[in-house]
């Protein structure tokens, strides 16, 4: 009955407007085409699409399709992190930490990188290792760091993985045996704490109903 409705689920999604809008913006924007792209994206993220939110903003701050505007990009990345978009939560952090069209403000872009980081994002979960190792808006903590890195690792792959795992090595040669046990300790609480739902295990549950 699960899958049914599952089914029914997608053929509505698939036969949606806003995705086939969705999808030529994408196939536009992959061969620069930007403006198209922004044309097709636009009217998604007004209707409040965080995904259209989170690539408009992207082109605002880059300039791509339209003039660059960092109060835009500012404006539709908060739109779309404010419904839970971890890209988005990432990137205000980044804005923040940097600096870049906004004051720097270190508290608010750990803000940022918590709220990306509790919904498994590698890049988040690595900018807060980077401010805790820093002591950037908190005081420097390199167990707290280590924690973060550690979580960093586990969640991402390829270049991101290899960086959050030479910053994991890197801490290692000025730690304790027994701050480097405490921090691993501390990264498996908040993972047992903070499980973040592997979409292939739903659909393999899905099938088996």
């Amino acid at each position: 009955m699960k899958r049914f409705f599952l089914s029914i689920a997608a053929v509505v999604v698939l036969a949606s407007p806003a995705v086939a809008e969705f999808e030529d913006g994408l196939i536009a924007y992959t061969r620069g085409d930007y403006m198209t792209a922004f044309q097709e994206w636009y009217p998604l993220a007004e209707e409040g699409d965080a995904v259209a939110q989170n690539r408009i903003a992207s082109m605002f701050l880059l300039g791509r399709g339209v003039a660059k505007d960092f109060s835009e990009a500012i404006n539709w990345f908060r739109q779309s992190a404010e419904q839970g978009d971890a890209a988005s939560q990432f990137e205000l952090g980044m804005i923040y930490k940097r600096g870049v069209a906004a004051g720097q403000d270190y508290v608010e872009a750990q803000n940022w990188f918590n709220m990306g980081a509790v919904q498994g994002d590698a890049r988040s979960q690595y900018q807060l290792g980077q401010l805790y190792k820093n002591g950037l808006g908190v005081a420097p903590d390199p167990v707290e760091a280590y924690k973060w890195f550690n979580l960093a690792a586990g969640a991402a792959n390829g270049r991101e993985y290899a960086l959050a795992n030479t910053e994991r090595k890197l801490m290692e040669r000025d730690m304790s045996p027994d701050q480097i046990s405490t921090a691993q300790s501390l990264a498996r609480d908040w993972r047992a704490a903070h499980p973040v739902e592997d979409m292939r295990t739903m659909e393999e549950e899905s099938e088996e109903e």
